[in-house]
């Protein structure tokens, strides 16, 4: 590939994916990456063969980016006690999720791909949404007491992730009936500080602020 053709199409896919992670899959038109791109229309299925085809070249991008290890690498350090671990990843994934930036692709695009599923739902789980999940499920059976099944160490999982979904997608709703909320860089913190301590909390550990039986 010349050069040319290449910068052409690393600017296709980075356009649309600050496209799909401001506004998800369905609401992103073709022509609107070409414009942020600065390219032309005829380019899209010329280097991908289809919107489609350029979706599922950036999951393949994002699944094996140094951001995916900046989320799964800290949550299995075990010389960090697993509450702490846990908190730190909640507020990552949270901040991620309500503030726009380079550094939060992925959990936008898991987090449009949970409430909007794509035709490309199954290629997306595999190579973004089963790496973290299966982070997430060895630190919650880390915190959970001796003998959890499968089956609650899962259910405490999806509860956990539940209440950061309701908090990134129902901020319209929560301006209304909370408007005491605030989704600035103190105000996330504080949420993910809440769900950290309430889940501990449902695990069994007693202090959800420092993980104390």
């Amino acid at each position: 590939m010349k050069a040319d053709d290449n910068d052409v199409r690393n600017r296709i896919i980075t356009a649309a994916t600050e496209c799909f992670a401001e506004n998800g899959f369905k609401a992103t038109s073709v022509r609107k990456i070409c414009e942020r791109a600065g390219a032309n229309l005829a380019m899209v299925n010329y280097y991908f063969g289809s919107k489609d085809g350029l979706y599922l070249a950036i999951i393949d991008r994002e699944g094996g980016s140094e951001e995916m290890e900046e989320l799964t690498g800290p949550a299995g350090d075990k010389s960090v006690p697993p509450a702490e671990r846990l908190g730190w990843l909640i507020e990552r994934l949270l901040t991620d999720m309500m503030i726009s930036g380079p550094h939060s692709l992925i959990s936008r695009l898991i987090s449009w791909e949970l409430v909007e599923p794509t035709a490309a739902l199954r290629h997306i789980v595999d190579t973004l949404i089963l790496p973290l999940q299966e982070s997430m499920t060895a630190l919650v059976r880390e915190l959970a007491p001796p003998g959890t099944s499968g089956m609650e160490i899962r259910n405490s999982l999806f509860s956990i992730l539940g209440q950061m979904l309701y908090y990134s997608h129902s901020r319209p709703v929560n301006e209304i009936l909370a408007p005491d909320i605030v989704y600035d860089d103190a105000g996330i913190r504080e949420i993910a500080r809440h769900v950290t301590a309430f889940s501990l909390r449902a695990l069994g550990v007693a202090d959800g602020d420092h993980g104390t039986p």
